[in-house]
């Protein structure tokens, strides 16, 4: 649904909130995905994969959140990234 409402062309204060609701939906799933992996873990079917990732858009996601429960508060959030961690890729090693 976060995809369809973002080929709407919403306003940009929607895209933002739009792009935290997907990113939040992402992780859910992927959590559910984790537990669901379990089985395979436990059945001794692990499978490992290296898996290429931004840090700081991940960064950027996680703090897009954060950042509306910080201003409910009244407070200030924000992100200061390392310069030296920009255009750095990460490769992840996961298992399945």
């Amino acid at each position: 649904m976060s995809n369809l409402l973002m080929m709407g062309n919403p306003r940009a204060d929607q895209l933002d909130n739009l792009e935290i609701l997907k990113f939040s939906a992402n992780n859910l799933l992927s959590i559910v995905n984790d537990v669901l992996d379990f089985n395979k873990i436990e059945s001794g079917k692990v499978e490992f994969e290296k898996i290429r990732f931004n840090l700081i858009e991940l960064m950027n996601n996680i703090s897009g959140g954060q950042i509306i429960k910080a201003e409910e508060k009244g407070l200030k959030f924000y992100l200061d990234v390392d310069s030296r961690l920009k255009n750095k890729i990460i490769l992840a090693t996961l298992h399945a």
